[in-house]
Order: structure tokens, then C-alpha cells, then sequence
């Protein structure tokens, strides 16, 4: 390789690490956000006693007029917890129960919607007061459901949360994406500037 040529991508590719600096910087703030937000994640346990596979979703009310939102499932990465891709529809067989975990951050968890095998849904109530001592983890950690006939009509705001949580979040792909493209490039320039080094001696 002719030497003005080696001299140029030396350049250009110090010039390319100097700018990917920052990115590197904020994606290990973001990381440690993360990592943080480990203290605000809670966990529950939906138990299905009925005759038939159910369909789980999660709600949670937000601000003082109690605005439902999908609750914010969260993916348990060893150290991290990043939003799950999947905040609703989770299938409870007959029988068996499932675990999940939420960021309790500016959200209560406030009515869990069941749905059966032909598209029915019903509310369980989680929290009759959502909108009062906010942000805390629900009094109950494991809701046992015996018979969809005890179960209430679906409020129509919890319905619209509902339908919102059926769509996946990108959010976990994005923020992962976020995190790990800086390092990934950082560590290639590296390499490339250590064999252009190389070359040139």
C-alpha cells in the first residue's frame, strides 16, 4: 500500500474513533441507567386454575388521573433489565403459571385482562386505588385465577391499554442496538488502525 494512502486512512480512521468517543460515553451512561433501574423492577405470578390456556396481559395506571398504559415488562439479562418486546398476550396453560417482571417507575400495576380461548376478556383488579401512594410494588405478588366467571367486564380504558400491548415494543432492540454498535465499531477501528500501524513500519 503506498505510504500517502496508509498515511490517509491512519488519519481517517483516527479522525473516526475520535467521533465515536462520545457515542461510547453515552452508551455506557445508558448501561448504567439500566443497571440502575434494577431497584425499581418487581415481579409477580399469574397462577391459572381454570379448565383452559388464558392469555395474560398487564396493566398499570400512570400520573394522578390514572391513565392506563401497558405495564413495562422488562427481560431479565443477568445484570440488566431492558424492556421486554412482549408486554401482553402472555400464555398461561392450564394448570401451570407464569413469572414477569415490571419497572415500577411512574406506573402502579393496576388490573390484569384475561383472555380465553375465543377472544372473551376479562379484568382482575389488582389495585382499587391506583392513583394513591404512587409508585409501589402491588400488596399481592400472585394472582391465582380460578374461574373466569369470577372475573369483571374489561373497563374501556383498560381495553385500550390492552389492545396497545398486544403490538411488540422495539424499544429493548433499539436501546440493545444502542449499547453494543459503539463498542462493536470502536473495537473494529481499533483493529483496523493497529494493522495499518502494522503495515507501516
Amino acid at each position: 500500500m503506498p505510504k500517502d494512502l496508509s498515511s490517509r486512512m491512519r488519519a481517517v480512521t483516527r479522525l473516526a474513533i475520535i467521533l465515536l468517543i462520545p457515542l461510547v460515553v453515552l452508551s455506557v451512561l445508558l448501561a448504567a441507567g439500566l443497571f440502575m433501574t434494577t431497584a425499581f423492577v418487581v415481579q409477580f405470578s399469574v397462577v391459572n386454575r381454570t379448565s383452559e390456556p388464558i392469555l395474560v396481559t398487564p396493566v398499570g395506571s400512570v400520573g394522578r388521573m390514572g391513565h392506563r398504559n401497558p405495564l413495562p415488562i422488562q427481560t431479565d439479562l443477568t445484570v440488566l433489565h431492558m424492556p421486554s418486546r412482549q408486554v401482553g398476550g402472555f400464555l398461561v396453560k392450564h394448570g401451570s403459571s407464569i413469572l414477569l417482571r415490571y419497572d415500577m417507575d411512574d406506573i402502579n400495576f393496576s388490573e390484569l385482562v384475561i383472555e380465553d380461548g375465543t377472544g372473551n376478556t376479562y379484568q382482575l383488579v389488582v389495585n382499587r386505588e391506583p392513583t394513591k401512594n404512587r409508585y409501589q410494588a402491588p400488596a399481592k405478588t400472585q394472582f391465582v385465577i380460578d374461574s373466569l366467571a369470577d372475573l369483571s367486564p374489561v373497563a374501556p380504558e383498560v381495553h385500550q391499554a390492552y389492545l396497545a400491548a398486544q403490538a411488540p415494543d422495539s424499544s429493548s432492540v433499539l436501546l440493545l442496538a444502542f449499547i453494543v454498535v459503539p463498542w462493536s465499531l470502536l473495537f473494529i477501528l481499533l483493529r483496523l488502525q493497529h494493522l495499518l500501524r502494522r503495515r507501516a513500519t
